[in-house]
């Protein structure tokens, strides 16, 4: 019987020791012709199935005479020990506790090291360890069989004769050669049987398939009229299977502008810088309302498509494809954020009813309100202090607006009082420096803050006071001197300053000095890639571009040619970011709506749609989005050696063409569409990979080269049967968010600046043979056309 102890309690048997004959039959490693005759050694050892970590029961208490309570439950099949505690209470509130430990043995155990999986073509080593409890030596015979579930036939099966002394360990090793099996699940029975005694273990052993639903993407963008033309024999490598082609058009992507509004039209915090923002975007529809009718027309269809035809059309982005992307949503930490921009864009008609709008206006004012202090400036929560950032911040927001729409008279009151706060601040700060000044102290320009108060007094417009003037001149003479040193941003404002000052020639320097930072590709269009252009929202370089644009707009406005290529880029970023910042999107709204020649002709102008064809056959799409113009097309078995896309309209247009197929894992070559990829293993003294044994550790490198900044971006690294993850616990890690699963190690990047970006992971080697890593992914959830992948490698270890 199996042994069990107990400090005041009593446990019955874990597993009984059955009686066993004695079999001298050994088989080695064949396939599965031996019919039923797998349950003929199950017959003579008790296998332990239950292995849970934790005994649940509702248990009977007896008391005898002496008043000795006797707790009897049974025990799961894990042998080991196994801890216990209880608390008892009266009626009256006494209580009490108890503690101990229950010890769950036989004389002759078997314990197996179980892979999580095996894929098919691994030699793979399953080894187990024996235990003798006994006081003299055992003779026995150990066995692996691997059976198929739904037929009980034997698939493998492997023995060993094992010889172990007495009140002592030994270990047993089964290689299986995995590269005929056909099942997806395999139940596994490690037994070991002799004279008089046996024991066994039965687990499940998934086999993973050595092949992998590989995608190819091309992304493109087409800015004029014209045809592009994509390979798609190039994309489908000979030899693959389910085989399907999957084509997206964005038609007329300024429109995501006007989807980025009531992201921010109806806030879920009750913050100065999330209500300005509110007001700022719920007062701009309600001017592009008042401008255009056909805006009008295009949220009306929007309103029907919702509630008929295609409601996925306005579906976060996050939501969309999943058929394109590594990871079903549900399995990424961004649940919350998908079905928070689902919600938003799918009441975007909503959001632009009238009367609506006007709801949301009176009640960001009323908060704004109450936001503001007796002295004029703003709260960034209520019961807060008043902040000269947090005011200066909504000053520039309002005073932006005042440039495409006309605020109420509430609004104006609110941005009057702030005005007269920061006036006062800047004429304390002044005669400060005055002070220290006249002490011998030399004086450098003193603030960010200044400068966008500077800015903020540029843009208004109005006539200055003789105090707040003269502060203003003092501050601009010190800024002057500070060109070396200032970033981009910083730049683009001391430009507007100095061009409302009339310097025209100083300013037209400070504009020569911000082209000259930019750069150009024919995608991308004009941006700033240095890191004097620092200054960002959650790493984004989105204000910066709109400080350039906005000063390249006022002194030089001839110059549209830049200006479109630099609202470009704008769009661009729209393309694989969410924008889920208040900064951001207003930001970003303004730059490109703000009232320049052409600025809000792309979303009243009705294009004709892009003709998407193969060999010349134009290809069955789904219903356009209204405005945006976004069409989807899946082809299975595609066949056909050409897609084009022929635009006959002028204006920004992206699109991507998606490859699907089945391939070998070994087989899948290395991909990148506008972010690559590369996956390196180290070992810990820099030696070979070809002398690992089990017991090292390993470190797997993953770099992510990306050439534009990508929000929600997810990397599988699927392993090797052979690596086991030293740190098992999900988290953040290098950047990136960490989970650990049975088959690979899932990372996630809600941002995803541009450049490098570098992980590395520790695994230690648990077992011997040869194994296949698999591949390993990145892609952007947002934007599944960005993607790459990372071949599979080959893993041999040493006993």
């Amino acid at each position: 019987m199996a042994k069990s102890t107990a400090a005041t309690y009593d446990a019955v048997e874990a597993a009984p020791n059955l009686a066993a004959t004695e079999d001298e039959s050994i088989v080695v490693g064949y396939g599965g012709q031996q019919g039923n005759d797998a349950t003929v050694h199950e017959e003579q050892v008790q296998l332990r199935e239950n292995l849970s970590e934790t005994a649940f029961c509702y248990p009977t208490l007896t008391t005898d005479k002496e008043g000795v309570v006797t707790l009897k439950f049974t025990l799961p099949e894990s042998l080991t020990t196994w801890r216990f505690m209880g608390i008892a209470n009266t009626t009256d509130m006494l209580y009490g506790s108890i503690e101990g430990e229950a010890v769950a043995q036989k004389d002759i155990m078997i314990q197996p090291n179980m892979p999580r999986f095996i894929r098919m073509g691994d030699d793979a080593g399953i080894t187990a360890r024996l235990f003798n409890t006994t006081d003299h030596a055992i003779k026995g015979t150990a066995r692996i069989q691997l059976i198929d579930p739904t037929t009980d036939k034997m698939v493998y099966e492997q023995a060993q004769d094992v010889n172990i002394e007495a009140s002592s360990t030994g270990a047993v090793k089964f290689n299986v050669q995995s590269a005929s099996f056909k099942e997806s699940l395999l139940i596994c029975k490690v037994t070991v049987k002799g004279d008089g005694f046996s024991d066994g273990e039965q687990h499940y052993l998934p086999i993973l398939p050595d092949c992998e639903m590989v995608t190819k993407t091309i992304p493109y963008t087409q800015h004029q009229a014209g045809v592009k033309t994509i390979d798609l024999k190039a994309l489908f490598p000979q030899g693959t299977t389910q085989q399907k082609l999957t084509i997206e058009y964005t038609n007329n992507p300024a429109w995501l502008m006007v989807q980025a509004l009531p992201i921010v039209g109806q806030p879920c915090e009750h913050n100065a810088i999330d209500q300005a923002a509110s007001y700022y975007s719920n007062l701009l529809a309600k001017s592009l309302l008042d401008k255009s009718p056909q805006v009008k027309r295009v949220f009306d269809l929007w309103k029907q498509e919702e509630l008929t035809s295609n409601p996925s059309s306005l579906a976060s982005n996050l939501l969309k494809n999943e058929e394109l992307k590594d990871l079903l949503l549900a399995e990424t930490p961004w649940v919350y954020a998908a079905e928070r921009e689902s919600e938003q864009k799918q009441r975007l008609a909503d959001f632009f009813d009238e009367n609506d709008i006007n709801n949301r206006l009176s009640t960001a004012i009323e908060k704004l309100q109450k936001l503001q202090n007796a002295d004029g400036s703003f709260s960034w929560y209520p019961g807060m202090d008043g902040n000269t950032y947090i005011t200066v911040t909504v000053e520039e927001m309002l005073a932006r607006l005042y440039s495409m729409a006309t605020p109420s008279k509430s609004v104006a009151t609110l941005y009057e009082n702030a005005f007269k706060f920061m006036s006062k601040e800047m004429i304390h700060l002044v005669a400060e420096m005055k002070k220290a000044e006249k002490k011998g102290y030399r004086q450098t320009f003193p603030s960010f803050t200044a400068l966008r108060w500077l800015y903020l007094c540029a843009i208004d417009g109005r006539q200055l006071s003789g105090d707040v003037k003269t502060a203003n001149n003092y501050l601009i003479g010190l800024l002057k001197k500070e060109t070396k040193r200032q970033t981009i941003y910083e730049k683009a404002l001391t430009a507007v300053v100095l061009t409302q000052r009339g310097e025209k020639t100083k300013a037209a320097e400070y504009v020569k000095s911000l082209k000259e930072y930019t750069v150009y590709t024919e995608e991308m269009g004009r941006y700033y890639d240095t890191r004097r252009a620092t200054y960002s929202w959650y790493d984004y370089k989105i204000p910066t571009e709109v400080a350039a644009i906005e000063a390249i707009q006022r002194v030089t406005p001839n110059d549209q040619q830049t200006i479109d290529e630099m609202r470009r880029w704008l769009l661009q970023e729209k393309r694989t970011q969410a924008w889920d910042t208040p900064i951001n999107s207003v930001n970003a709204i303004y730059a490109f709506l703000h009232a320049t020649p052409h600025a809000q002709t792309q979303l009243t102008t009705n294009q004709s749609a892009t003709i998407l064809a193969i060999d010349g056959s134009p290809i069955e799409t789904s219903s356009a989005t209204a405005g945006i113009g976004y069409v989807k097309a899946v082809i299975n078995q595609p066949e056909g050696q050409k897609f084009t896309a022929t635009k006959s309209s002028e204006g920004t247009s992206w699109g991507a063409v998606y490859a699907q197929f089945l391939q070998k894992s070994n087989e899948v070559e290395e991909t990148q569409s506008g972010i690559s990829v590369k996956r390196e293993i180290l070992t810990s003294n820099h030696s070979p990979l070809t002398s690992l044994k089990v017991g090292d550790r390993i470190r797997i490198r993953i770099t992510i080269d990306t050439t534009r900044d990508l929000d929600f971006v997810q990397v599988i690294d699927r392993r090797a049967a052979c690596l086991e993850p030293i740190n098992q616990l999900s988290g953040y890690q290098d950047g990136a968010y960490a989970s650990p699963k049975d088959y690979a190690t899932q990372y996630f990047f809600t941002k995803l600046s541009k450049g490098r970006h570098m992980i590395e992971t520790e695994y230690y080697l648990d077992r011997a043979g040869q194994y296949e890593t698999g591949t390993c992914t990145v892609g952007c959830a947002y934007a599944p056309e960005y993607r790459a992948t990372a071949p599979s490698m080959t893993i041999k270890v040493h006993e």
